[in-house]
């Protein structure tokens, strides 16, 4: 028998045998590592946790281990295995499991507080109703985990992998001014769980599925959601900062008072657009779709390149410098439209009415507008270039460049 194994079989024996001191000062004295722990069962009574606090647990094999009613704060399990193992009701709050292996385990209500799970290995782990306020998991593998009512609040998940994570929460804050820059959370479903004061630059939430989910006070700066489901989202005063949502869809999406620059929706379909702003300063938004209502509304500076608007009331929108090339405006209303400087190159307006729309230095080069209603439209500056007016109609007040 070798020395190390020698040595797990002593300290499983004090353990079985309830002589937790004497296992905790031969831990601590001989700092060992590496031992073989797996399937231990540890229970603290019903009234009273089995106290462990600061044991030296660095490196050990507890794979399919059940642990219950411990207290073991401000332990060390560095690159401790506890694959499989379940978890329930320990205190494990200011704890080091930096570089542990947690795959497939199962945490029930445990107390996981500023405790450190730096590249850690979480793939396919279950948290119930685990409080982990302050944690910090950079860099840590959270892939197909479920984390179901778990307190996340000003949690670090900076480089976090979340592909395919399932998070619900039912209470809000939950996951408030959690830190998510680098993180990725393609293919995530977040149901229900209210994120504010999130910081999330560099974030990647590739085909997440994020209905329902509530992104209060959030910055999401230089963000990937292309094929997102964003359906039903609040993104109350969010601040989306080069956000790419390719073929994302926002049906019902909550967008009042965001603060939105340079978002990219490159033929996005409008008819899953829902609520999106692009301007130097906030303003409400209401539905971007498709036979919608967006009188008097604001998208200045919006990137819409490819947007399917055809037939909205666009009547006296605000398109100031958009970039609409290549939209489909196709018998959109578009009167008292204000659309200096915007970039429609490419698009089509076929019977769109733009009288009295302000189109002056706009970009017009290659764009359709056939049957076309330009009464009293002010094109003074437009670049009409390769544009196609066959059947477009104007009269003596219609301005040309």
């Amino acid at each position: 028998m070798s020395t190390e194994t020698d040595h797990s079989a002593v300290v499983r024996a004090m353990f079985r045998a309830g002589s937790f001191q004497q296992a905790t000062e031969l831990l601590c004295t001989l700092g060992l590592t590496g031992l073989d722990l797996s399937s231990l069962s540890l229970a603290g009574h019903e009234d009273a946790p089995l106290v462990l606090d600061n044991i030296w647990l660095r490196g050990v094999a507890l794979r399919g281990a059940r642990l219950r009613r411990l207290r073991l704060q401000g332990a060390d399990l560095s690159f401790a295995d506890l694959s499989d193992a379940r978890l329930t009701d320990v205190d494990l709050s200011g704890a080091v499991l930096d570089g542990a292996c947690l795959r497939g385990a199962v945490l029930d209500a445990c107390n996981l507080q500023g405790v450190t799970l730096r590249a850690a290995d979480l793939s396919g782990a279950i948290f119930t109703q685990c409080r982990m306020a302050n944690a910090d998991l950079r860099g840590a593998s959270l892939r197909r985990a479920r984390l179901v009512d778990v307190n996340l609040r000003r949690g670090q998940l900076i480089g976090a992998d979340l592909f395919q994570a399932r998070i619900s929460a039912s209470h809000d804050n939950q996951w408030s001014y959690a830190t998510l820059a680098g993180a990725d959370l393609r293919g995530a479903l977040i149901a229900r769980a209210t994120i504010s004061g999130l910081e999330g630059a560099l974030l990647s939430l590739d085909g997440a599925d994020l209905r329902g989910a509530r992104l209060r006070d959030a910055a999401l700066r230089e963000v990937s959601a292309a094929g997102t489901d964003l359906r039903g989202v609040d993104l109350s005063s969010v601040e989306l900062s080069g956000v790419r949502l390719l073929d994302a869809r926002l049906t019902m999406a909550s967008l009042r008072e965001p603060r939105v620059r340079a978002a990219l929706l490159d033929e996005a379909d409008g008819e899953d657009l829902l609520g999106l702003v692009a301007s130097e300063e906030s303003a409400d938004t209401v539905l971007l779709s498709r036979d919608r209502d967006l009188r008097d509304q604001s998208f200045r500076f919006a990137e819409l390149r490819g947007a399917d608007l055809r037939g909205g009331d666009l009547r006296r929108i605000d398109l100031w410098h958009a970039d609409l090339r290549s939209a489909r405006l196709d018998n959109a209303l578009l009167d008292d439209a204000r659309l200096r400087g915007a970039d429609l190159m490419a698009a089509s307006l076929v019977g769109a009415s733009l009288q009295f729309a302000d189109l002056r230095d706009a970009c017009l080069r290659e764009a359709d507008l056939r049957d076309a209603c330009l009464f009293g439209a002010d094109l003074r500056g437009a670049d009409l270039g390769g544009a196609v007016l066959e059947g477009s109609s104007s009269d003596a007040r219609t301005r040309w460049p």
